[in-house]
């Protein structure tokens, strides 16, 4: 039999009252989640970011070293070329023209 006091029924109440805190504990604990998987979701992308970071400088420095080694390559083709003209020629001034302009051309 509930008990009623004057027109309330404070068994109602209580009860009602503990569904609204149940409620509201549901409801927290939910937001509690999400405000969670946000946070995991920003660490992963962040993390994600930095992937991405790290793979473009490897990506450049590649370019970068490709670039340098034509570059030596085609130094040490000329300075190559000038020596084996100065076997045939004995033109040493030709010779140092021909690796100061390799050299410029790096």
């Amino acid at each position: 039999m509930p008990k009623v006091v004057g027109k309330i029924d404070i068994e109602a109440l209580v009860k009602k009252q503990d569904t609204i805190k149940a409620a509201s504990i549901r409801n927290a604990i939910a937001r509690q989640q999400e405000l969670k998987a946000k946070e995991e979701e920003d660490k992963v992308l962040e993390y994600l970011s930095n992937i991405q970071r790290n793979t473009e400088a490897a990506v450049n420095l590649l370019k970068n070293a490709r670039a340098k080694e034509k570059k030596a390559k085609a130094y040490l083709m000329a300075v190559a070329s000038a020596e084996q003209q100065f076997m045939v020629d004995a033109d040493y001034i030709k010779y140092s023209a021909a690796v100061r302009a390799a050299t410029y051309a790096l």
